[in-house]
């Protein structure tokens, strides 16, 4: 990555390669001609569910400005074309275990994290940081935050 040579990356978010490039300056977006769905392409069982289509018919644009998507200017709705909607992080757990801790799923509901922050933590652990360093200065960056949180699980219990 660092050599100076084209390279073209698929990844993902959150990835330790969007903390460590800077779209519009070591990066950019490559937008896609059309939306990349087939709604079932291998026949997966279930695999209809992941149709890249959004609720109202659009999907496969993200708000990434045009300086950092060059193909965006060409977009009649100058968003960028990805080709697939826009991921975010979300938590699973098992139901059984939620309905008997009413704290685990208020604080599960409450928290909302940046994939940029995960992908900055994931890219200092990737330079050698202990899982801990990262959190731990996450959390101290956003205490109020993170208190908001813990209050929301202690309210529920």
């Amino acid at each position: 990555m660092t050599a100076g040579r084209p390279t073209i990356i698929y990844t993902w978010t959150p990835s330790q390669y969007i903390a460590g490039l800077q779209p519009g300056v070591d990066v950019y977006w490559m937008g896609m001609d059309r939306i990349l769905d087939d709604s079932n392409p291998a026949s997966l069982p279930g695999g209809e569910k992941f149709d890249q289509t959004d609720a109202d018919g659009s999907g496969g644009y993200a708000r990434i400005s045009q300086s950092h998507c060059p193909s965006a200017n060409s977009t009649s709705n100058g968003l960028c074309p990805t080709g697939w909607i826009a991921a975010d992080i979300r938590v699973t757990a098992n139901n059984d275990f939620l309905e008997a801790n009413p704290a685990v799923r208020a604080l599960l509901a409450a928290v909302k994290l940046s994939p940029l922050g995960v992908s900055a933590a994931m890219a200092e652990q990737f330079a050698g940081a202990s899982l801990s360093r990262p959190a731990s200065q996450w959390i101290a960056d956003n205490r109020r935050t993170v208190d908001m949180w813990l209050f929301a699980a202690r309210t529920a219990s």
